[in-house]
């Protein structure tokens, strides 16, 4: 009796999770990241940056190509991916402008 119970519930939980599991699956890191081309790239401290032109790979390494051109006059730029957080209409760096600066100067 106590194993038909047992598996009466088992069974229950089953087909009350199904829904949940037959939902789609989140987009791909790399279509999440696409999401941030064209938009302005700012440092933590709110200066702008330039814009990002591209997410892409570089050695197998998550990339994004952002022009700095408005910045520092560098042109385009190679940034890892995991520095890089979108914050609603912008991407955003994790670093104030000036330690950018010193970063993207230093070869």
């Amino acid at each position: 009796m106590l194993k038909l119970m047992l598996t009466g519930i088992a069974m229950a939980l089953g087909v009350s999770l199904a829904p949940a599991l037959a939902q789609p699956a989140p987009p791909a890191p790399a279509q999440q990241e696409s999401a941030i081309v064209g938009l302005p790239l700012y440092s933590a401290d709110g200066e702008k940056l330039g814009e990002v032109l591209h997410v892409g790979t570089h050695d197998g390494q998550p990339a994004v190509i952002a022009e700095m051109g408005v910045f520092l006059g560098m042109g385009v730029k190679l940034i890892p991916a995991e520095m890089v957080t979108r914050k609603g209409d912008r991407a955003e760096l994790p670093m104030t402008a000036d330690e950018v600066r010193k970063l993207l100067s230093n070869p």
